[in-house]
């Protein structure tokens, strides 16, 4: 009983592969003439199995998914490929050779929305359209924050939970980031912009709620450096 529960807990294929070798052997040595007919191709099934068995298993494993990221990848939608299928920081990640394009998904996305939501927009104001972006910062990242919860993978991979991210560089870029006239202020900001991004470094882990609020380190950090930096000391240093 004991050395069946132990077969019992071999993988399967290791234990077919022990009873073709035991027929086998019970063919060469004699003993029940309808192995006979084993005999001639046992090579070619032990060969077939430890040759085919390995490539089949690669291609499912490996060429599937690759395939299939890279179809997703030249159609700009990798990240919702990957939030149907893959979790980023679990194992199954390391057979996704274009998973690191997720990002390129969001930027790509929102390259397509931003521009429409220019030309939607493009008879108001400078400051109306700076207080649209505003209002996107702030529900993306209130939504995506209440959501991580419920859906960590969404808030992750897709555009509306990262769109609080893209918009600060439109802030950036259209003086949403109010100018500063004492130069002490502007230095203060932008040190502080750069200790964000360091501290995000050292305190973000996989299991902190992100991208919102912890993003904010990052994404936050790099727009003061951005908009307050460039005449700073921080910045030329």
């Amino acid at each position: 009983m004991r050395q069946e529960a132990e077969v019992g807990e071999l993988d399967r294929p290791v234990v077919g592969l022990v009873e073709l070798v035991v027929a086998g052997s019970r063919a060469v040595h004699g003993g029940d003439p309808c192995l006979d007919l084993v005999r001639p191709g046992l090579p070619v099934g032990v060969g077939a199995r430890e040759v085919v068995g390995p490539v089949v298993v690669a291609a499912d494993v490996l060429v599937k998914p690759a395939v299939r990221g890279a179809v997703a990848t030249s159609l700009f939608v990798s990240n919702i490929y990957f939030f149907t299928t893959t979790d980023y920081f679990g194992p199954a990640a390391e057979y996704q050779p274009f998973l690191h394009t997720w990002s390129l998904g969001v930027e790509e996305q929102f390259y397509v929305v931003y521009p429409l939501l220019m030309l939607l927009l493009k008879r108001v104001s400078a400051a109306r359209f700076r207080a649209v972006l505003w209002t996107i910062v702030l529900v993306s990242f209130v939504g995506a924050w209440r959501c991580w919860q419920g859906s960590s993978a969404g808030v992750f991979y897709l555009l509306p939970a990262r769109a609080w991210e893209l918009a600060l560089g439109g802030l950036v870029a259209l003086g949403g980031f109010p100018p500063v006239r004492r130069k002490v202020l502007s230095h203060a900001l932008s040190a502080i912009g750069l200790l964000a991004i360091a501290a995000a470094l050292v305190v973000i882990d996989q299991g902190m709620s992100f991208p919102s609020p912890w993003a904010l380190l990052p994404a936050g950090g790099t727009a003061l450096l951005i908009a307050y930096g460039p005449s700073t000391a921080v910045a030329a240093r």
